[in-house]
């Protein structure tokens, strides 16, 4: 009979019981090699994403390196802007670190913490190489360094489980400490000192605590309606899903957001020049990211289609809830892109920045609602004249029902540039007010009968 227990497992055990600090070599290999696997599939997008406009910025006719930090030293807002977007960025592979899924038994091995600690905080301060790199290129090693640390315990620090309401105040407190040392430019010294200080207390607790599974609370109260309770469905669903999605739509947005606050601070634009220049990056940005996650909303409804035939949900209540869903999004990139994009104005000529990102979002998204069902009648599919155009028939044959989502791709595609264009000509003409009428124009549509 086979011994069920895997070779390198036997071998990592056999040198920690016997060979007492011997054992740290293969040990130490098994971790990198069991824990970075899960970290390498979510980081590489991450790092792909990250050099392609890095590349843009800072190519031969871009800017330099030293010249962003340096506008970063003169202002907390862009560093919070920088810091915020990697470490929000880089969290999901940070988060696979953690994962006990593939590492349990190396939990459980006669090994010392220090051990632990060594390997794990080796790939969160790998993980943070594009980062170092920017903060080395642009200031030197030593501040690359202490990013890289700062960064690296600050995601160990997300990723702990705590127990009980103590550990729980101190894990915020701990989090929201990174983020006033950031806006107030704290030293590289100290900032690597901390990060360091961090990863040696958090990385052992959050590595033993990684295979508890205590069941959370909702992120979100539960909704009252049934439209409502039907998107909050769907929002779910899709970040549960397609969480690679929501999170390069969200980048995306920040990007654009980030070099229209940049152009504007540079060519020191007046309020209502940078808000109708804000406004059509937003156009197209907003309306990319909400046209992307126009199939994804459909295939959330796909899978739910068994159920809502069975409770005979109307046609208007999923027409209305796939609005709702993708508005709520438009709402939150939009606030995001006004807040980033508006950053160095006065808080009036920042509220009309933001009012019209909100607003382009809320249109984007109920208009994207319809959107799918125009889509889904292009496939001609019976079911979905009956669903309200989405054809709900189960995926991969979940509740008995073979068949996936209807919605055709390239209507969504032409209906999303078709929206995009029509925008910035109206912008063009309008200005500013044209931001209410496509706010406007969202809300009649979603609306409208089939």
């Amino acid at each position: 009979m086979s011994n069920p227990v895997p070779r390198s497992r036997a071998r990592v055990q056999s040198r920690a019981e016997g060979a007492g600090w011997m054992g740290v070599g293969p040990y130490l290999l098994t971790l990198l090699r069991v824990a970075g696997r899960p970290m390498l599939g979510r980081a590489a997008p991450l790092w792909v994403g990250v050099a392609a406009p890095a590349a843009v910025l800072f190519g031969p006719n871009g800017m330099d390196p030293a010249e962003l930090l340096a506008l970063a030293a003169g202002s907390w807002r862009i560093r919070l802007a920088l810091w915020g977007g990697w470490l929000v960025a880089a969290l999901p592979a940070a988060v696979a670190v953690m994962d006990a899924r593939h590492s349990a038994y190396l939990r459980w091995l006669p090994a010392p913490r220090w051990w632990t600690g060594l390997g794990v905080g080796a790939l969160l301060v790998a993980l943070q190489g594009p980062w170092a790199l920017l903060w080395g290129a642009g200031v030197g090693p030593g501040a690359a360094l202490a990013s890289a640390l700062l960064a690296a315990a600050w995601h160990a620090l997300f990723a702990l489980s705590p127990r009980g309401r103590g550990e729980a105040a101190a894990r915020l407190v701990g989090l929201a400490a990174v983020a006033v040392a950031v806006g107030l430019g704290i030293p590289a010294v100290a900032v690597g000192l901390a990060g360091g200080l961090g990863l040696v207390v958090v990385i052992p607790a959050a590595w033993a605590r990684a295979p508890e599974h205590r069941p959370r609370g909702a992120l979100l109260p539960r909704l009252s309606g049934p439209a409502a309770g039907l998107a909050q469905s769907y929002l779910v669903a899709l970040v549960r899903t397609r969480p690679g999605l929501v999170v390069r739509t969200g980048l995306i947005t920040a990007l654009g957001a980030i070099v229209t606050g940049l152009i504007g601070a540079v060519n020191e634009m007046p309020g209502a020049e940078l808000a109708v220049y804000s406004a059509g990056v937003a156009i197209v940005t907003l309306g990319a990211g909400l046209g992307g996650l126009v199939g994804p909303v459909a295939e959330a409804e796909t899978a739910l289609g068994w159920l809502l035939d069975s409770v005979d949900t109307r046609p208007e209540v999923r027409r209305w809830a796939r609005c709702l869903a993708l508005g709520a999004v438009g709402l939150a990139l939009g606030l995001g892109h006004g807040l980033i994009a508006g950053w160095s104005l006065a808080p009036v000529d920042l509220a009309r920045v933001v009012g019209a990102g909100l607003a382009l979002g809320l249109g984007f998204g109920f208009a994207g609602g319809r959107l799918g069902v125009w889509a889904a009648a292009g496939r001609g599919s019976t079911r979905a004249s009956r669903s309200g155009g989405v054809d709900v028939g189960g995926v991969g044959g979940v509740g008995g029902v073979g068949g996936a989502s209807q919605v055709d791709g390239g209507r969504v595609v032409a209906g999303t540039i078709g929206a995009m264009i029509a925008c910035l000509v109206l912008l063009s003409v309008l200005g500013e007010a044209a931001v209410a009428c496509v706010a406007a124009a969202g809300v009649v549509i979603a609306g409208g009968t089939r």
